[in-house]
């Protein structure tokens, strides 16, 4: 028998990391600021996840133990970070040059994502809704022998929302047009505790006739006017590679007469009052 050595098969970047402040909690929605600041200064990011365990006791007998996951404990290690980002992670009161950190833990929550790089065209984005930040220390190596070496150390506690939610992954090819880009990714996951919207149908196609798409959210919701984009794609099979259809880009498509026979689809993509990216099935073009 044989002994295989094996190595990894892609190289792992961290990229960027994202935040976003929590203004408003209504039970399991969660309302988070329009703005979300990019902070591109990771240097690694490592993650512990934080476990309870214990026993389960029912009719006079103890059975063996559960494990939950309760969140996360993320160490990140940064060149720095924007002050005021980092002013309103740790509730520091800010008065004009000057940034006082009380006794009281005036910490605000927030939304922490990044997204990491693959060696095979694929990204992972992560994003955890709910976080308290740990300003670890402030040191600052530097030497004259060698280039400038900051580097500021900091834990960020992700904690489980009401839903029991502490991580989001999303998978994306770069090389994959309709995939989520970063920005939409990180734009759009901020409502993850909130309507979610659960599919997209669309007509029956047919030449000259307009074909709609309507997105159908989770649990018959109807969230107040969500950001809804749309995209439509064409393909020669069901089952083919598919083209995005320029300037398609409305919740409504009128097939032309040379998509007669062809195969259409339709992406959404929906933030704001609720979240999601559903694509619908493919259909037919029909004659006119």
């Amino acid at each position: 028998m044989a002994i295989v050595n094996q190595k990894p098969s892609y190289w792992v970047t961290v990229r960027d990391n994202f935040w976003n402040f929590l203004v408003a909690e209504d039970g399991a929605a969660r309302m988070y600021e329009a703005d979300v600041y990019r902070s591109p200064v990771v240097k690694s990011i490592g993650l512990t996840q934080t476990v309870a365990e214990g026993n389960i006791y029912a009719s006079g007998i103890v059975y063996d133990y559960t494990r939950l996951v309760q969140g996360a404990e993320i160490a990140l290690d940064a060149v720095a970070l924007d002050h005021k980002l980092l002013n309103k992670a740790i509730g520091a009161k800010v008065d004009g040059g000057f940034a006082y950190n009380s006794s009281l833990d005036l910490s605000q929550e927030f939304g922490f994502g990044y997204y990491l790089e693959q060696r095979n065209g694929k990204r992972i984005y992560y994003w955890h809704p709910r976080c308290l930040l740990t300003q670890n220390d402030d040191t600052v190596e530097t030497s004259t022998d060698s280039a400038v070496d900051p580097s500021r150390s900091f834990t960020i506690r992700s904690l489980p929302t009401s839903e029991g939610v502490w991580r989001v992954r999303y998978y994306a090819d770069k090389s994959d047009s309709s995939a989520l880009k970063p920005e939409e990714f990180f734009a759009s996951v901020r409502y993850t505790d909130g309507v979610q919207a659960a599919s997209l149908t669309v007509g029956s196609p047919k030449v000259g006739t307009a074909c709609a798409a309507t997105v159908v959210y989770a649990d018959s919701a109807t969230p107040t006017t969500p950001t809804i984009s749309y995209a439509w794609y064409i393909s020669e099979t069901a089952d083919g590679e598919f083209e995005a259809i320029e300037g398609a880009t409305s919740a409504s498509y009128t097939p032309a007469a040379a998509d007669e026979g062809s195969y259409i689809k339709c992406v959404a993509k929906v933030s704001g009052s609720a979240i999601g990216y559903v694509e619908s099935e493919a259909k037919q073009v029909a004659a006119a």
